[in-house]
């Protein structure tokens, strides 16, 4: 299991209207998304994250190369200055075990279908 974790900066005073986007419109349903979030940091008000959970890597590659994805980027980049990044890191249980699903480089976990 992968969690894509993107980083931006909105521009001043826009947290609100591109967090109610978020909300309107939300991220088409893709094949292999578990869930997604929107947060805001608490000690710099203009810094936002999306946070995605995701069944594997190829799951993320789709939705990455996807037209909706590219859509939704250019829907939301009137709220947004150009900073950004993006993480996609593995996901594991409090105990350190990797949570089923594909890891990012490693093909299926062991024990897992």
């Amino acid at each position: 299991m992968l969690m894509r974790i993107t980083w931006g900066r909105a521009r001043p005073g826009m947290v609100g209207d591109l967090e109610r986007q978020f909300h309107l419109h939300p991220i088409p349903a893709a094949d292999g998304m578990i869930g997604n979030w929107f947060a805001k940091d608490i000690k710099d008000s203009e810094s936002i994250y999306t946070v995605t959970l995701w069944r594997d890597a190829e799951a993320v590659a789709a939705w990455e190369n996807s037209p909706a994805r590219a859509e939704r980027a250019r829907e939301l980049s009137k709220y947004l200055i150009g900073e950004y990044s993006v993480s996609l890191c593995e996901v594991s249980d409090g105990a350190g075990v990797p949570l089923p699903g594909k890891s990012a480089g490693q093909g299926r976990i062991e024990g897992q279908p």
